[in-house]
């Protein structure tokens, strides 16, 4: 981090022992845990409002589609080009 006087501290956002550290999962049990938490995620989220989405088609996008209460409330943009759309714009509009 670097403050308004010039200094500088270094720092860390976690440690990764402690992800490397929680007990594993069996495929099932890490599904339904992907589930619950992503789901919580996603309703905190747009129970804040004020949210836009970025479609890129990427499967995080189509995720949080799919998963939306009302997707039709959340306003959404991607970036195509002047002359043809581009995979990104074409997979959004699905």
């Amino acid at each position: 981090m670097f403050q308004q006087n010039g200094t500088s501290e270094r720092n860390r956002y976690f440690d990764p022992q402690s992800l490397e550290k929680q007990p594993l999962l069996s495929g099932a049990e890490y599904y339904e845990e992907f589930k619950r938490t992503f789901v919580r995620i996603l309703l905190d989220t747009f129970a804040e409002g004020g949210k836009w989405l970025s479609l890129t088609g990427g499967l995080d996008g189509r995720l949080i589609m799919a998963w939306a209460c009302r997707p039709e409330k959340l306003p959404c943009y991607t970036f195509g080009g002047s002359y043809h759309d581009c995979t990104d714009v074409r997979i959004a509009r699905k």
